[in-house]
């Protein structure tokens, strides 16, 4: 607190560049407790095992819509890459739109899903889920 009160008026006036926790006397503590919640959460196998996951899941949801809006878009399109663009909210269908921008549309529609959401999606187009 007392770091803050003394730099208060260079804080709230955005010119303040040093970290609050780097002025503290309790910064080699606080350095101890991040470490270990590194290490024993954020490290621990079930958050690992839950990211590998969440990056298998976003890289499947990418390649699926994004190669069914391609295809679209060359007039290649199976029925399930039409089935595939079905799913899409409509204003991320727009396969007439340039590669770059199909590919930024795809990535803008992953990024928008909740983990939950993601995992449903995934669950549908792997089949896992009717």
């Amino acid at each position: 607190v007392r770091i803050f009160m003394e730099n208060e008026y260079d804080i709230l006036n955005g010119i303040y560049d040093v970290a609050l926790l780097d002025k503290s006397q309790y910064k080699a503590q606080i350095a101890d407790i991040i470490d270990l919640s590194v290490s024993r959460i954020y490290r621990s196998e079930e958050v690992i095992e839950k990211e590998i996951a969440g990056y298998r899941i976003l890289a499947d949801i990418l390649e699926v819509f994004s190669t069914a809006l391609i295809r679209d878009k060359q007039g290649k399109a199976s029925n399930y890459d039409r089935l595939m663009i079905g799913l899409l909210p409509p204003v991320f269908r727009n396969s007439n739109a340039s590669t770059y921008h199909i590919l930024l549309n795809t990535s803008c529609f992953v990024a928008s899903l909740s983990d939950g959401s993601a995992v449903h999606i995934h669950n549908k187009i792997t089949g896992k889920q009717l």
